[in-house]
């Protein structure tokens, strides 16, 4: 039987700065149990014990406790968040992390939920407590103390509200607008080159100024500043190219920001620049990787030979078992191995500037795992955000850049599979892998 576990907050009111935002992170508590009473705002919660909802309840005193949580708290929302206000229509909640089903109360109304229609809350889904709803919802009471109360389902593991990010405030003109820094840096002759580009999610029209700034932490110097107009929305992102030198070996700080021009709203983001200590690659060939590959009698074999050097290189091994072959352009061994045993192979890789051999084991057996896996996580990069296209970005990547290098694998760790079962008992993938086959055969 699942333990039940309640927990509340009260918070005194507080004032936005500006009349922008109102923080919420301090005063929590919190008190053991399960009721939908605990949702009314007539409910006093004074004796409730104290609790530090940036860490799971497990954290605070309650190991290995599933099941029900409810959060509560108390905070005057002033009419001043509204009127100083750009936008007035709708009002935005963030409220940390929702672990795992979650449903959300403003003064005994049901304003979210993180499951769908048609089921409960043992079937929510972790996630961000991320949601806005009409300022003109008679559900907030303006001027005067309004209660949050979150009512959680934890599955196992860690459960709770929890994270650093814990406010409200009105909608912004730029709360649907992302800087998008994913593309990759390029190296030059001291320099570094990237394109970023600002992304909207709404048909709004936006106008303003991009500024993009590059400093030298070490000696607080700014290497590179821009500014330049804007315009962008929803289906034609903006999109500019920083080229930022010379640069020494070490990481540099950038800076971006747009400023939208009717509102005046900024958002900003920052990151480091990468620096390259690793020597160049040389131009003759070289066999990199390990020395020994396992699979099971029968099975399909997938080995690429792991060599740098300049391109075009050619590839060949001598000594292959019966059954596999190998790609003279690519380097890729395929096939399948019926007999058990250790076979003992010769690569050579060739371009013009020469030639280098390695001798390499193929061991057909029970003994697979005989390497340490060199490859990629899913969860150290996204977590449980993990989806399709972000595999494959990271297979490609892998592909292109370290695979010569013998990086191996692909591991989708968690994020990729649904909450049920299908109804023969099978594994089913959710909505972010709607082909998982398709996906492996393309890394």
């Amino acid at each position: 039987m699942r333990k039940l576990l309640l927990l509340a907050l009260t918070l005194s009111a507080l004032v936005p700065a500006r009349g922008q935002t109102i923080a919420l992170t301090k005063g929590w508590r919190f008190k053991i149990g399960d009721s939908t009473a605990w949702s009314s705002p007539q409910y006093k919660d004074d004796a409730w014990k104290v609790a530090n909802v940036a860490v799971p309840w497990e954290e605070q005193g309650y190991p290995h406790t599933d099941g029900y949580g409810w959060y509560r708290l108390h905070v005057i929302i002033p009419s001043s968040l509204k009127e100083r206000a750009f936008l007035k229509d709708s009002i935005h909640f963030n409220l940390g992390y929702l672990d795992d089903g979650g449903e959300v109360y403003l003064n005994g109304k049901l304003i979210y939920k993180n499951y769908r229609d048609g089921e409960d809350i043992t079937k929510g889904i972790y996630g961000p407590g991320s949601f806005s709803i009409s300022a003109n919802d008679p559900a907030i009471l303006w001027n005067k103390e309004n209660v949050i109360a979150v009512r959680l389902f934890d599955t196992g593991g860690a459960g709770g509200m929890y994270g650093e990010d814990f406010k409200l405030h009105m909608v912004a003109v730029t709360d649907n607008v992302l800087i998008n820094t994913d593309g990759d840096f390029t190296f030059g002759a001291n320099t570094i080159k990237k394109s970023v580009k600002l992304v909207s999610k709404s048909d709004y029209n936006y106008q303003g100024k991009f500024n993009c700034k590059v400093i030298d932490p070490e000696t607080g110097k700014t290497i590179y500043i821009k500014t330049v107009a804007a315009a962008f929305t929803k289906d034609k992102p903006f999109a500019y190219t920083v080229t930022a030198g010379p640069l020494l070996q070490r990481a540099y700080h950038i800076y971006y920001s747009f400023t939208e021009s009717k509102s005046g709203e900024n958002i900003t983001r920052t990151e480091e620049t990468p620096y390259i200590l690793t020597p160049a690659v040389q131009a003759k060939p070289r066999i990199n990787g390990p020395d020994v590959f396992g699979e099971r009698p029968g099975n399909p074999f997938l080995y690429r030979v792991p060599a740098t050097g300049q391109k075009p290189l050619v590839y060949k091994a001598k000594g292959l078992p019966a059954g596999l072959t190998i790609d003279g352009i690519t380097g890729i061994i395929t096939g399948a191995v019926k007999e058990k045993g250790d076979y003992h192979v010769t690569f050579t890789v060739s371009n013009k500037l020469g030639s280098a051999t390695k001798k390499f084991t193929i061991k057909i057996g029970d003994l697979i795992g005989l390497t340490p896996a060199l490859g990629w996580n899913s969860w150290n990069a996204f977590g449980l955000s993990v989806n399709t296209q972000r595999v494959k970005v990271a297979a490609n990547q892998m592909a292109d850049k370290l695979s010569a290098h013998g990086w191996l694998y692909i591991n989708i760790d968690d994020g990729w599979e649904a909450p049920a079962r299908n109804a023969d008992g099978t594994i089913k993938t959710n909505e972010k892998f709607p082909d998982m086959k398709a996906l492996t055969d393309y890394v």
